[in-house]
């Protein structure tokens, strides 16, 4: 109970004197941060990390914790069942120590040529590389929370102090899928990378969630490009990117669209699984969302009019549409289906020289009933024709349409002789305008607006309008 004396003198004094006791009644609990809870008896006037050292002599992990307030001060120690030692002031791993460390670990190891291997390692892994020239590498099936105890404490618990970053360096062998193979990660990525690995073998880190803590930093700080679902595609190949994404095909085509458009600027950005959308520094978008709905909802507010007009809506239509969509949210697949009819009959009007309701006139009549027929089939455009009224031009029109499609039999009631008269003669322009249109529609490399201009002219003349249509 001398108040003077050695730390490890008393330590070892109250514990023969114990030795000496018939009933040992005072028997204590000590926890420690890393080394956990232990048992000792309370004799004499030890510290009880000292005690606990001494008691546990046999322990070559516990035995260890009576020298840790040297080990505070730069010495060194590793104790495993065949010897204590004291590297000094270098962590100089002993022989033996460390293959002892790995052949008690609660996991499968296996012989390498450079060292030793836990789990499958073929497409990367966190490597261990000893001073003592001997590698380590662990699997990502290494890294969970189903074990008793983490591997990385095993592997230090046999050392005081117990930091692995003295007697090794981490590394980190694992890339995005879809990285060039041959390309080294930016340095950043490395860093982060090594950043995290450091903290681990320090134990500050913990293991069940390094490897994907490893995965995200790495994928976070590539720089350029688009990561999705863990994978990484250049931006000439969105198209690949955007399959990982659940969704419809026309939901599909408007997030496309849209990461086209943040790649044209430059913009990038890290979109949220949720739909968060915050902006980077660098030209990288790295979506976490898996869904188009999610990735679309992130875009919709800088993007959406651009992804519209992209889609083929008119001019016209895209602020109210947009807008409305901005305000509701309504799931983007139902949201975009209603507007197949929309962008069809907006893709229809693209492939002509001008819009409904340009032209004025008999023409400005027969491109409408053109239009209505590509769009929204032949049969309502013969319905229209069949019951235009008015002067004899608009019947001559009527008329003129159904005689040039072969459906004048029976409809002829419905026009004044004269309108019959004056149509007969304008239906075979019309009819060669038709086939024009047909052509255009149908993509045909042969015909172009400027043939549908030529022979929407050649109807002018006919009916009575020319030089009323001119080029738009």
């Amino acid at each position: 109970m001398s108040k003077r004396g050695d730390p490890m003198a008393k330590a070892w004094a109250g514990a023969l004197a114990a030795a000496h006791e018939t009933d040992i009644s005072l028997v204590g609990t000590f926890t420690h941060p890393i080394y956990g809870n232990s048992s000792f008896v309370r004799k004499g006037d030890s510290k009880p990390i000292f005690a606990v050292g001494i008691q546990n002599h046999r322990n070559a992990r516990l035995r260890l914790l009576s020298w840790e307030s040297h080990a505070r001060k730069g010495w060194y120690f590793f104790s495993w069942s065949d010897g204590f030692v004291c590297s000094g002031n270098k962590a100089n791993i002993p022989d033996g120590w460390l293959e002892e460390v790995l052949d008690e670990l609660e996991a499968d190891v296996e012989k390498t040529d450079v060292g030793f291997s836990i789990g499958n390692v073929e497409e990367g892994g966190v490597s261990l590389d000893y001073n003592n020239g001997i590698t380590l590498v662990l699997g990502p099936e290494v890294f969970t929370d189903n074990r008793k105890s983490p591997l990385i404490t095993e592997l230090a618990l046999s050392m005081m102090p117990p930091n692995l970053t003295k007697i090794a360096e981490g590394g980190f062998s694992w890339k995005p899928r879809g990285w060039p193979k041959d390309e080294p990660l930016p340095e950043k990525a490395v860093d982060e990378a090594e950043t995290l690995i450091r903290g681990w073998m320090e134990l500050g880190v913990p293991e069940g969630s390094l490897w994907q803590a490893l995965q995200t930093a790495v994928t976070g700080n590539l720089g350029t490009g688009v990561a999705i679902s863990g994978e990484w595609f250049s931006i000439t190949d969105l198209t690949a990117g955007i399959r990982l994404l659940s969704g419809s095909d026309v939901e599909r085509e408007a997030a496309g669209i849209g990461l086209e458009i943040m790649a044209a600027n430059e913009v990038g950005a890290t979109i949220g699984e949720n739909g968060e959308f915050d902006e980077r520094d660098d030209a990288m978008i790295w979506c976490k969302a898996k869904t188009c709905h999610h990735l679309l909802s992130a875009l919709w507010e800088d993007f959406g009019e651009e992804i519209l007009l992209k889609l083929g809506l008119e001019d016209v239509e895209v602020g109210s549409v947009w807008q409305s969509q901005l305000e509701k949210m309504s799931p983007f697949g139902k949201f975009l289906r209603g507007l197949e009819s929309s962008r069809a009959a907006a893709a229809l009007v693209q492939k002509f020289p001008w819009k409904d309701g340009v032209l004025s006139g008999i023409c400005g009549e027969v491109h409408a009933l053109i239009l209505q027929a590509h769009g929204q089939g032949v049969g309502r455009a013969h319905a229209k024709a069949a019951k235009m009224r008015g002067d004899i031009a608009i019947q001559a029109l009527g008329w003129a349409w159904l005689s040039a499609h072969n459906k004048g039999v029976g409809q002829e009631w419905h026009f004044e002789q004269d309108a019959r008269d004056r149509g007969s003669g304008w239906s075979m322009a019309l009819g060669e305008l038709w086939e024009v249109s047909c052509a255009l529609v149908e993509e045909n490399d042969a015909v172009t607006k400027d043939d549908y201009i030529k022979a929407i002219q050649e109807f002018a003349s006919v009916c009575g309008e020319s030089g009323t249509i001119t080029a738009p």
